[in-house]
């Protein structure tokens, strides 16, 4: 059963990107959302200031988010030097398992 742990590491770049491709939507929206009136004058002056810089940072951090949890490497301790029983098989003491 996966733990928590292993949930977030394969849930945080989906969500990480999802956030900075929203922020980059959302800035290119920016002229349309003025004209509309969703956003103020003073409401895109701020957002116009901050938010292509927050949507490059959550984009990066997806990228470092997807880097870290690809470069587990797999389990090596079951080579071909594991002890194997009479008949060829390999020991039940062999620790690695099988990752979803």
């Amino acid at each position: 059963m996966p733990t928590v742990r292993d949930r977030l590491r394969t849930a945080a770049p989906s969500g990480l990107a999802a956030l900075g491709i929203g922020g980059c939507v959302v800035c290119c929206a920016l002229p349309l959302l003025l004209a509309a009136g969703v956003v103020t004058g003073a409401g895109a002056a701020f957002l116009a200031d901050w938010l292509p810089g927050a949507a490059a940072v959550l984009i990066v951090a997806a990228g470092v988010a997807w880097w870290w949890t690809s470069r587990r490497s797999p389990c090596t301790s079951c080579g071909t030097d594991a002890p194997t029983g009479s008949d060829g098989a390999t020991a039940a003491a062999c620790s690695c398992s099988a990752r979803p």
